[in-house]
């Protein structure tokens, strides 16, 4: 009877920690979104927000730094319930203040996205894309699961080496959101590895990234995908003033990589503390002697 009793509380143990876990998550992620929204809000003019911006702005990951002391949250925007495509901003959170924020929103999204009920299928969407990448015949191309609402899981219709994820976003095209299909195919005939955005309305393909890097060998020329090649820029040559302090063309802390936000000018990095004459000192000097 006794060993009964411990097997049972032992069950009821593994089965409340997983509970426990995501309710503490949750909480988590709830204390920032209220702080983070209401950040925004204050802050919106300074970036040219409308309300409609701001509006449905979701956290996507978080996680802290015991390092820095901070804590790093990305952002997803949303219009009408449909992500934005590459719409990810950054914030870093110190105890209960905002640290810093590297912005990739759009601004005025209810003035550049009007459409927002697709008028072709994901199926359509993934044939069209196989035509124009010459990726062969789609067959047995089936749904398999719906994760939610405009977001599923298709089998790999004989094109593509994995099964084929679709999920309905806005493209930013010029100065607008178009409506469109999301969708990678790992070619089944090449080691090409595509993401694609399909116009959900017409079912034009309107994007597309290779994911693959290729090489030649033997004349050691390295392809890079434009899209690639264009984060990889190395940022512009630092402009140095005088007196009061330098400038540099940096991507600026806590932006991880040139994939999470762009080059900034930022003045005076430099820890007064740790570094009273700046970064370029060699004789105990404020003035800058630049090699």
């Amino acid at each position: 009877m006794k060993k009964n009793n411990v097997l049972k509380l032992l069950l009821f143990v593994f089965i409340m920690i997983p509970i426990l876990v995501s309710s503490q998550d949750n909480s988590s992620e709830n204390k920032y979104q209220s702080l983070i929204q209401e950040w925004l809000l204050q802050n919106k003019n300074k970036y040219q927000f409308t309300d409609q911006d701001i509006k449905d702005v979701r956290i996507n990951e978080s996680y802290y730094s015991k390092k820095t002391n901070l804590t790093h949250v990305y952002l997803q925007q949303t219009y009408k319930g449909i992500e934005i495509k590459n719409a990810i901003s950054g914030i870093a959170i110190k105890d209960t203040s905002i640290f810093y924020f590297s912005n990739s929103f759009v601004s005025d999204i209810a003035a550049k996205g009007t459409n927002f009920t697709p008028q072709i299928q994901p199926i359509s969407a993934i044939k069209n894309a196989a035509v124009h990448l010459k990726l062969g015949e789609v067959s047995d191309l089936k749904m398999q699961t719906s994760k939610s609402k405009n977001q599923y899981i298709f089998s790999n219709g004989k094109i593509s080496k994995k099964e084929i994820p679709v999920k309905l976003v806005f493209q930013k095209i010029n100065n607008s959101l178009q409506l469109a299909w999301d969708f990678s195919i790992h070619s089944s005939k090449t080691e090409n590895w595509y993401s694609i955005r399909v116009d959900a309305i017409s079912g034009e393909v309107i994007d597309v990234k290779n994911w693959t890097l290729h090489c030649d060998f033997d004349n050691h020329v390295k392809f890079v995908p434009a899209s690639v090649k264009k984060n990889r820029e190395l940022p512009k040559k630092p402009v140095y003033t005088f007196g009061n302090g330098s400038q540099y063309n940096v991507f600026p802390f806590p932006t991880e990589s040139p994939n999470h936000g762009s080059t900034q000018l930022v003045s005076d990095p430099s820890n007064n503390i740790a570094s009273p004459f700046g970064w370029h000192d060699t004789n105990g000097s404020t003035e800058l002697n630049l090699l």
